[in-house]
């Protein structure tokens, strides 16, 4: 669901069409379940890998679509200043939002947390 509202929220505040995020947003949350079903005991590593991927998945699908539309960049020119550095910052805000939600998760649900 949240993938849901992400996605519609991007869609609406970016010029790309409105399938784009939502498509995107939807296949990411998918391959994130998928890691944290395979590399359950290490979570953090799991929502890394997701983070990375996630950025390079959506970001090439948002190329494609604009090659598509007509309004495409050099590839070189968008990965290197865009996806890169986009993959950098998801990296480097990934931990602290991590420590975050897991404090608002043990608050919100302590006895589901603490099993854990």
């Amino acid at each position: 669901m949240w993938a849901l509202v992400g996605g519609l929220m991007v869609s609406y505040v970016s010029a790309m069409p409105m399938f784009t995020p939502l498509i995107g947003y939807m296949i990411v949350v998918g391959i994130a379940r998928i890691f944290q079903r395979r590399i359950w005991q290490i979570p953090i590593l799991a929502m890394f890998a997701a983070a990375v991927l996630g950025t390079f998945l959506i970001q090439m699908l948002e190329i494609v679509v604009l090659f598509i539309f007509g309004r495409s960049i050099p590839f070189q020119d968008s990965f290197t200043f865009v996806t890169l550095p986009s993959a950098l910052l998801n990296l480097l805000l990934a931990l602290p939002i991590y420590t975050v939600m897991a404090d608002v998760a043990k608050w919100v649900y302590p006895r589901e947390v603490e099993y854990e």
